[in-house]
């Protein structure tokens, strides 16, 4: 009898889960548990398991109740620290202690996961053995293991539970350490710490550190390796694991031969990235090893993506639902000297869904609708039930179709158009993003967020209708301002520097061919969507309007021709010789605009370069000319005779396709994805729809978006 037999005979109610209790024993020894079923409200003693399925390889063995079940290599692995811990509470690992085939039982569990992570006394987060999962020794291997001492590091960060006693039964035979997770962990406890003179550059010098070793040196080539293995274990890149190490409480980080809680990983992290922003900066960007300087980075990547939703979370738990901090979070930084009020036209649930579905969509599930339903525990308000329901039964399409209805209903807002221009599938309706894609374009986010800055259509909340007998369609009021004209080149996401600079060269002879009333800081504002980015930090400020007077009040600016200082203005001709020329002069613009941008910021950490600042709003993005001449940034697969539509609740402009064989009375469009147009990304659509139209409210039309 296997667990669908036992399943049955443990049965669940609302609010139970079913339980292991691993019996002890030997680290090579075969593994025996007993499962039972407890209620959450009875509030039991146990330890949640947080791990990667691996579900290719289900190949090992657990003995459950005297039967036989076959799992996954990682949970077997896992099962195995946990024993090795030497803990007496039972155990939930959700691959055994949820009947993975019982479609109900499966969704009802998903729906409280929020309940059975943050009311275990600990996680237990195994990171991986260090071991490749697909190797064909790979059972081997982890029984070697037991070859080696078991460590614990950061021992005063320990909280909720006593760290493993990692025992051995035969506590007389002499062990070895494990050398790599020694100099791995030894190197982040230290960094806890770094002094002055300590930097990470200095690791190299820093000397053996084990006894009787006869390395003179730190075994550097050793620490690379290991960081570099740590940091790419695919833990990190999975959706549940975010929900299991944010819901948790004290997290405890397994890997190789070591423990250590998650409050040292992140006071590592913190420290380097200090000593990056302070000292370190220059040296990791130019004279580390590659692979040292990626590892260092993906950790600080991983640590922020983790914190930054752990802090969010533990404020809306306690039912926090206006709290500014929770909203700047949210959104982009935008770093006035005052605080900045982020208007919140629907539920602040919905907003976060959305935004955690942007911040997280690299991370990968083996079910690509958990893509949605692994966030939903991190959305709850208080003790409110998310306003989604996980349900197995439905197919994909239908996860992702009523995920996108239900937030744009219970936020006001058609913001996710961004996305589902970005994240296209033609199987889904042109607004529902597909978040199954795993966009490896890095600065996906940072134009996402940026788009944040803008109020096209001056805070309007979304006027949409779902048709009853077609889940596809959203019926939204909008204005076309214009249709496409002329098109540029396409800077790819794999443009050199070189290639990115001839095409906006191309761009502007386009403009000063076809739209005769555009100035040069007019061109040069498009090109940078109006906007100075800091990407690390999310921080994005509005460049704003500049004239003779506040040029010449900022400062004398060099020319940089010349060298002599002037009050004169540059030349606003659209039209530059060669592209070393134009290049000078947009630099000009974009210093002048870019310390308009930071008047009244606190502090500013170190911009991009122009170069790289431009690769940011550019990249996938083709110039374009209207019909009647309004110029801005189109999406790369857009076409001549595609429409400029305003839709209320937008913040953003789109570009959208008309559907052959529309209706007349009732357009019928595609979404091909968000748009810049200069001068109308702050309501002038609204005013320009009056004037036209004569209607104090404008003219929004019902359109169909298919």
């Amino acid at each position: 009898m296997g667990l669908q037999a036992l399943y049955p005979t443990l049965p669940l109610r609302d609010g139970d889960i079913r339980l292991l209790t691993i019996l002890p024993d030997e680290w090579t020894a075969d593994i025996y548990c007993k499962i039972s079923v407890v209620s959450l409200s009875d509030t039991p003693e146990y330890v949640a398991l947080s791990y990667v399925w691996g579900e290719t390889f289900q190949d090992g063995t657990l003995y459950i109740n005297g039967y036989e079940q076959r799992i996954g290599r990682s949970l077997e692995t896992a099962l195995r620290y946990y024993r090795r811990a030497g803990w007496s509470m039972p155990l939930w690992a959700d691959a055994v202690c949820i009947d993975q085939e019982d479609v109900a039982e499966r969704s009802s569990q998903v729906s409280i996961m929020d309940r059975i992570y943050s009311s275990a006394a600990t996680v237990f987060v195994v990171l991986g053995a260090g071991i490749d999962l697909a190797a064909n020794d790979y059972f081997a291997k982890v029984k070697e293991l037991h070859k080696f001492r078991f460590c614990v590091y950061g021992q005063r960060y320990f909280e909720a539970v006593s760290p493993p006693a990692w025992d051995e039964s035969n506590s007389e035979r002499s062990l070895d350490d494990d050398k790599k997770s020694s100099i791995l962990f030894s190197f982040l406890e230290r960094a806890v710490t770094f002094k002055i003179n300590e930097h990470l550059s200095t690791a190299p010098q820093w000397g053996g550190t084990f006894e009787g070793s006869e390395e003179s040196q730190y075994p550097w080539q050793t620490l690379i390796q290991t960081f570099e293995e740590f940091t790419r274990e695919s833990w990190w890149d999975r959706v549940w694991t975010l929900q299991e190490s944010v819901v948790g409480s004290s997290p405890i980080f397994i890997y190789r031969t070591t423990a250590v809680p998650w409050a040292m990983i992140k006071e590592a992290a913190l420290t380097v990235r200090a000593h990056i922003t302070d000292c370190c900066g220059s040296y990791l960007a130019n004279d580390a090893p590659p692979r040292y300087a990626s590892a260092v980075k993906l950790l600080l990547a991983h640590v922020d993506n983790i914190e930054k939703t752990r802090q969010i979370y533990a404020k809306l738990r306690h039912g926090i639902k206006t709290d500014q901090l929770v909203l700047t979070s949210l959104f982009p930084k935008q770093d006035f000297e005052g605080s900045v009020a982020v208007e919140i036209a629907g539920n602040l649930d919905s907003y976060l869904l959305y935004r955690y579905l942007c911040m997280h969509n690299r991370r990968d599930a083996t079910d690509a609708r958990d893509k949605v339903y692994a966030l939903l525990s991190l959305i709850k308000l208080g003790n409110s039930p998310s306003f989604i329901y996980p349900d197995y039964g439905k197919g994909l399409e239908d996860v992702y179709i009523t995920a996108a209805r239900m937030i744009i209903q219970e936020s006001g807002s058609l913001d996710l158009l961004s996305a589902a221009g970005r994240l296209r599938n033609d199987k889904l309706p042109s607004w529902v993003p597909d978040w199954s894609i795993r966009n490896e374009f890095n600065e996906d986010e940072t134009q996402i967020n940026a788009l944040l800055m803008y109020d096209a259509t001056l805070g309007t909340k979304a006027a949409v209708k779902f048709p009853e007998n077609n889940n596809t369609l959203l019926e939204v009021e909008g204005i076309v301002l214009d249709d496409v004209a002329i098109l540029g080149y396409t800077v790819s996401e794999g443009s050199t520097d070189e290639e990115m600079w001839q095409t906006i060269f191309h761009w502007m002879q386009l403009a000063h061919s076809h739209s005769p009333n555009t100035k040069w800081v007019d061109f040069c504002r498009t090109i940078c969507t109006d906007l100075s980015i800091w990407p690390g930090d999310q921080v994005f400020r509005r460049m704003g309007p500049l004239t003779k007077e506040m040029i010449q009040s900022l400062m004398p600016w060099r020319n940089p021709i010349s060298g002599r200082f002037t009050k004169d203005v540059p030349p606003e001709d659209l039209i530059q010789s060669s592209v070393e020329q134009m290049q000078t002069w947009f630099s000009v613009w974009h210093t002048l605009m870019g310390w308009q941008a930071q008047r009244g910021m606190r502090s500013a950490a170190p911009s991009p370069t122009l170069t790289d600042s431009l690769k940011i709003t550019t990249s996938l993005k083709r110039f374009v000319i209207s019909s009647k001449g309004y110029i801005g940034l189109v999406p790369y697969n857009s076409e001549k005779g595609d429409e400029i539509v305003f839709f209320k609740g937008c913040r953003f402009p789109c570009v959208a396709r008309l559907v052959p064989g529309s209706d007349t009375k009732m357009k019928r469009l595609r979404v091909i994805g968000p748009c810049y147009i200069d001068g109308f990304m702050d309501g002038q659509i609204v005013a320009h729809a009056i004037k036209h139209e004569g209607d104090e409210k404008g003219n929004w039309d019902m359109m169909i978006v298919c």
